[in-house]
């Protein structure tokens, strides 16, 4: 996984567009700060000389810079919400994030957007979940569109190609809010492009209310019990005009 190369090393962590946002950069950075970086509305490249080297971004959540990644550092894991400018009708938003599950059984990481009220599992928009080393769907993928089990639209048969084993993969989700299209890819590979079945419901589009936070979820990313921690390696966010869709 790389997604380092268009994002530069010095990024802020948050870049929160003004106006209605369209064809802006919402979220971006690589996490390559020091280890102890703090995420608390400021650079987690910029090194935190207070000793509060943690960011509680959710309740259940806290995450770290830890030198090459943005790592949890709970030893259940956690939801983390970024709010997102208000949208209109026809924006689309699009997501990449660099995930490496952690190195233990049962993991996974969830990226996607959601209404901000609760985790990915419970009560997601359009998202999608990856397997990492250990599990047993390791390299796998599920995409989701609506509450709990609610709203399959892919889910992989076998290990995707686009899967690194030891690295972070570049997971890349983009929602076009008129339409109902979703377009993820692992890496190179596209896994789904089509419209969605909010809550099941065929051809129905998520509501926007339902869109105004990107979550990010992840089981059992410890990186004191798990030397091979679950990372963050890279995140950007961006809404662009309808017209940058072509679906």
């Amino acid at each position: 996984m790389n997604i380092r190369t268009p994002i530069t090393a010095c990024a802020a962590a948050v870049l929160i567009a003004t106006g209605t946002g369209h064809g802006k950069t919402i979220y971006q950075d690589d996490f390559g700060g020091e280890a102890g970086s703090q995420l608390q509305g400021r650079s987690p490249d910029t090194v935190n000389s207070t000793g509060d080297t943690y960011a509680t971004l959710a309740p259940t959540s806290q995450l770290q810079v830890n030198g090459s990644g943005w790592a949890g550092t709970t030893g259940t894991g956690g939801v983390a919400w970024l709010p997102l400018p208000e949208l209109s009708p026809g924006d689309v938003i699009t997501l990449t994030a660099g995930v490496r599950p952690a190195s233990n059984t049962s993991n996974f990481i969830a990226v996607g957007f959601s209404d901000g009220t609760s985790d990915l599992i419970t009560n997601g928009t359009v998202w999608a979940l990856l397997f990492g080393n250990g599990a047993s769907n390791q390299g796998r993928i599920v995409v989701r569109s609506g509450k709990g089990e609610n709203g399959v639209l892919y889910k992989s048969g076998a290990r995707e190609p686009g899967w690194e084993e030891a690295a972070a993969s570049t997971l890349t989700l983009s929602y076009n809010t008129r339409t109902g299209n979703l377009k993820v890819s692992l890496g190179p590979d596209t896994l789904f492009d089509g419209p969605i079945a909010f809550n099941d419901v065929a051809d129905t589009p998520a509501p926007i209310s339902a869109l105004s936070h990107v979550t990010l979820q992840w089981f059992d990313q410890n990186p004191v019990s798990h030397p091979e921690a679950g990372i963050f390696d890279g995140l950007q966010v961006e809404i662009s005009p309808a017209s940058a869709e072509t679906h």
